[in-house]
């Protein structure tokens, strides 16, 4: 099931993902993480580049494309032209609005560590696919 291009929460089982509300002023890359409490907004939006690759722009002020550096996700506020065409794979096995995030060469997916405030990481895939990288990712109307 592919997804159309709008704003989305996206979590992993209970644990929202997002930027921190508090971040510092410098337009340097900001870090995507398991935010510390419950989101009630949306945190993202997933825009389709075609049939099975999209950008996922992390909100914040200001908005920034996510990317892959050093095996962590980022929002680019700068050299937005770097962002990562990611692969969100339907994954109904493990429910309705569940999705497995690759990178767009497939090799690596992200991957939420135990525990607040850590952050999401890329990591080689590999099945059977465990739960932290497993993402529910809901349209919010």
């Amino acid at each position: 099931m592919s997804l159309e291009p709008g704003l989305y929460f996206i979590r992993n089982g209970d644990r929202a993902i997002g930027r921190l509300p508090q971040e510092d002023d410098s337009l340097e890359p900001k870090a995507v993480y398991v935010l510390p409490d419950i989101v009630e907004r949306p945190n993202f939006e997933i825009k389709k580049i075609d049939s099975d690759n999209y950008t996922i722009v992390a909100l914040g002020t200001p908005n920034g494309p996510t990317a892959q550096i050093d095996n962590k996700v980022y929002a680019l506020l700068e050299e937005q032209d770097r962002a990562e065409k990611w692969r969100i794979v339907h994954v109904p096995q493990h429910g309705e609005n569940s999705y497995i995030i690759r990178t767009n060469d497939q090799n690596e997916s992200w991957f939420a560590p135990e525990g607040a405030e850590q952050q999401i990481r890329c990591r080689p895939f590999m099945p059977p696919v465990p739960p932290n990288e497993i993402f529910e990712i809901i349209r919010f109307f």
